[in-house]
């Protein structure tokens, strides 16, 4: 059973927003509540996450979409424009791979449509051992901060709050799912989905060169990069990147731009 909630009264299709590795749909709290004057959105936990059941594990990419999918079906939600950062988008990409006719828009924050290099499945392969070893709390004493841009900023010991919150087994199993998912360059090349690909000069976890390759293959998209921005635009550039979200999904649902 997956938690969300419900923000706004908006006509049309819902927003549906997707929080990334060791996160929350708290994550979004902020960030959406300009939105829900004029649109509905829905913030949601994906498996094993803050207040969602977790799946049997090891389970894959694919698995948390049909889960997703699922909670869709149940919420009597035919399509949506979904909003995934990071983990959040890999699991919009196979949901668009996977169910198209659900996904009628598609943002991709900080996410990639390439599967894991070999330096970076190795990476994950370390972090597994090392949680293992020593625990969810270590790793995510390293893991946040070099996620933003300036790790001082009030929002980064926020999501550390959060993240510190996640249990070992999913920790280890979403760095599995993440290590040995599919790539969905096909999702980008559909002229008949629209995009949004919004990118951080200096993402170290999904970097910049990657971020502009994904455009070079798009059709039908937008693009967005960030100045002195990491991991985390929607706390360390929130004005500018819910203005772009909020025309994508405007040209979207047919609202005057």
């Amino acid at each position: 059973m997956l938690y969300f909630e419900r923000h706004g009264q908006g006509a049309g299709l819902p927003l549906i927003f997707v929080h990334g590795f060791c996160e929350t749909s708290e994550i979004w709290k902020d960030f959406v509540k300009p939105l829900t004057l004029s649109k509905t959105i829905l913030t949601v936990d994906l498996p094993g996450f803050g207040r969602s059941s977790a799946l049997d594990g090891p389970f894959s990419i694919d698995q948390v979409a049909d889960a997703v999918a699922q909670w869709l079906r149940e919420q009597s939600i035919a399509g949506a424009v979904f909003v995934g950062h990071s983990l959040g988008g890999y699991v919009c990409l196979s949901l668009a791979a996977r169910y198209p006719e659900m996904v009628k828009g598609l943002v991709l924050f900080h996410s990639t449509v390439f599967p894991d290099t070999p330096e970076k499945k190795a990476n994950r392969d370390r972090i597994i051992s090392f949680v293992k070893q020593n625990g969810v709390l270590p790793f995510i004493d390293t893991f946040v901060p070099g996620l933003f841009f300036d790790a001082s900023i009030p929002a980064a010991r926020e999501v550390h709050r959060i993240a510190r919150q996640t249990s070992v087994n999913s920790l280890i199993n979403y760095t599995v799912a993440m290590r040995d998912r599919s790539g969905h360059p096909e999702v980008l090349e559909s002229p008949g989905l629209p995009k949004l690909i919004i990118a951080g000069k200096s993402d170290q976890s999904v970097p910049i060169d990657m971020s502009r390759e994904m455009a070079k293959i798009s059709q039908n998209y937008r693009y967005m990069e960030l100045d002195n921005n990491a991991h985390m635009g929607l706390f360390e550039a929130p004005d500018d990147t819910r203005a772009i979200i909020t025309s994508f999904s405007n040209q979207i649902l047919g609202f005057k731009l």
